[in-house]
């Protein structure tokens, strides 16, 4: 299984220290399940009982279930610029932080279009989820 992670699922990819540092729950508007308020921490790794509904779907369960998790190089570029300007702060060094803070098993892409694309073209099938 490939998942290729775009545009508002980036912060997925990112450790808890990135969703502190950057107040990524806000930024994107997920919030954390157990408080209902702006996630300060990463609800779709390390899921903690009430987080979500399937507590094996967390990133970390699925990475060493084998699934391959990329992470769109363009998205990141797109999303951490728009957070590093709200922040005043300069944005390739809001990206490099970014990808400094990827959980581990997660793989920059290029483009999350052209690896989609290559996945499919190794025999995956195409499921759009949200």
């Amino acid at each position: 299984m490939v998942v290729v992670l775009r545009h508002n699922a980036i912060p997925i990819a990112l450790n808890d220290a990135a969703w502190a540092k950057y107040n990524l729950g806000e930024f994107f508007k997920i919030n954390d399940p157990a408080t209902k308020a702006p996630a300060t921490r990463n609800p779709f790794a390390h899921i903690k009982p009430g987080d979500l509904p399937l507590p094996e779907a967390a990133l970390d369960k699925l990475v060493a279930r084998g699934v391959l998790f990329g992470a769109c190089n363009m998205a990141i570029t797109f999303r951490s610029a728009a957070l590093a300007k709200q922040m005043g702060l300069r944005p390739e060094d809001v990206k490099k932080d970014w990808i400094d803070n990827l959980l581990p098993g997660v793989q920059v892409v290029p483009s999350g279009v052209v690896a989609v694309n290559g996945a499919q073209a190794r025999g995956c099938s195409y499921c759009f989820a949200g």
